[in-house]
């Protein structure tokens, strides 16, 4: 699994909440703001910054707001 943009090789939850956390910061984006980007909760988007499970459908959600194309190989 990838986020690319410069690409990223995503093999466990909590490196998806570690680049969620760094890409948010880099954009100055608060959950709330990702929440109304991506038509999540606010609860949902805190819950994937901690590492916690998403579904692929949230992940591409939140990939595409934060201009990351996903790559699954």
């Amino acid at each position: 699994l990838g986020l690319a943009q410069s690409c990223h090789t995503i093999d466990s939850l909590q490196a998806f909440a570690n680049l969620l956390r760094s890409d948010m910061e880099q954009k100055g984006l608060t959950i709330r703001q990702l929440a109304d980007m991506t038509a999540l909760t606010q609860l949902s988007i805190s819950k994937f910054k901690s590492g916690s499970d998403i579904k692929l459908s949230n992940l591409m959600k939140v990939a595409h707001a934060l201009g990351r194309r996903l790559i699954i190989e």
